[in-house]
């Protein structure tokens, strides 16, 4: 008989609001409006109630600040140069490198600094989300959801309701006035999305948060929240809704207005390599795993401390590769007496 074993993904829990897992420098610039990171614990209250300096950053490779950025937490990188480039940039908590630095001698670091940086390794999830289209494109609740006509929402209404289920839709796409509710009332929703995402000042309200999660996998490689498109959930809750992408997604949260409460995740591969822009005014409620990251023009990430507590990926499916047959042969011996 022979028996592969394999080793479990890698999909550790969500410490911290921004976790690029690109070799890529990570990019966060003040100029144009102030860019930052910082925290709130949605299981005591929203943003406005528990705000704080907890919006830790870790990355594979190096970090280049600029321009007023500051980080309200830690950073943690595992490699590649940590450039601090203006006086008016800030660490307020520890400095944890891998690689090396370039400080300019007014920036500040709350915390220590140390050579003594490393990452998690955060596993792809392109297999998962495969497995989840395949099942959901053979069984799904579409046919009962009067919000949908065949494999979309129904074009002829602005406003559409999804409730405890499975969906497969081709693809996702709201523009300004457009509103897609998503009411956990009676448990999860699973939303598979053939092609990509893209919120063109659309809305997505996530409601009922403390009953469920939203669940939406992307087979397409774009996720785009832009011109003041808003995913809200009541009291900021972010674990209740999850976008998860293949390796190589580019997702983009920017413009005026701009908010998604939630969490984006999209790890690369060690061949497919992705984006994350957060940028022009656009802020995130949650926190975002991807590819090389930009923060710019105001751009802000607020990490949701409540998320630590939650696992990662769903709790009933895993990227491990399922066991489709075992080979089983026989030796026969024959033993005699002497």
């Amino acid at each position: 008989m022979t028996l592969t074993l394999v080793t479990p993904t890698k999909a550790p829990k969500i410490k911290q609001g921004l976790a690029s897992t690109s070799p890529q420098e990570l990019v966060i610039e003040g100029a144009g409006g102030s860019s930052f990171t910082d925290s709130y614990n949605s299981s005591i209250g929203p943003y406005s109630e528990t705000e704080g300096s907890k919006g830790t950053v870790n990355t594979v490779g190096g970090v280049s600040l600029s321009g007023g950025a500051e980080i309200e937490g830690d950073l943690v990188t595992g490699g590649g140069i940590v450039k601090m480039q203006s006086a008016n940039t800030a660490i307020t908590g520890n400095l944890s490198y891998g690689g090396s630095t370039s400080l300019h001698k007014k920036a500040t670091v709350g915390g220590w600094t140390a050579d003594n940086g490393s990452v998690e390794q955060i596993d792809p999830i392109g297999s998962m989300i495969k497995n989840q289209a395949e099942s959901v494109e053979a069984n799904n609740d579409n046919g009962r959801s009067d919000a949908i006509d065949g494999r979309g929402l129904d074009p002829s209404k602005s406003a559409w309701t999804l409730t405890n289920g499975n969906y497969y839709v081709d693809d996702l796409g709201l523009n300004s006035g457009e509103t897609l509710s998503l009411d956990l009332q009676n448990g999860d929703i699973d939303v598979v999305v053939d092609d990509d995402v893209m919120l063109n000042g659309g809305t997505i309200q996530v409601q009922n948060p403390d009953n469920g999660t939203a669940n939406v996998y992307v087979l397409g490689d774009t996720v785009s929240v832009t011109n003041g498109a808003d995913v809200s959930i009541p009291g900021d809750k972010s674990r209740a809704f999850r976008i998860y992408g293949p390796p190589g997604t580019s997702a983009t949260v920017s413009g005026d207005d701009t908010e998604f409460v939630g969490v984006l995740y999209a790890p690369d591969s060690r061949s497919q390599y992705g984006d994350v822009s957060v940028t022009s005014h656009g802020e995130v409620y949650g926190a975002i795993v991807g590819g090389k990251t930009v923060l710019r023009s105001g751009g802000t990430v607020h990490y949701d401390q409540a998320l630590v507590m939650t696992e990662t990926l769903p709790a009933d499916f895993t990227t491990v590769p399922r066991v489709t047959y075992m080979h089983v042969s026989t030796n026969r011996v024959n033993v005699t007496s002497a």
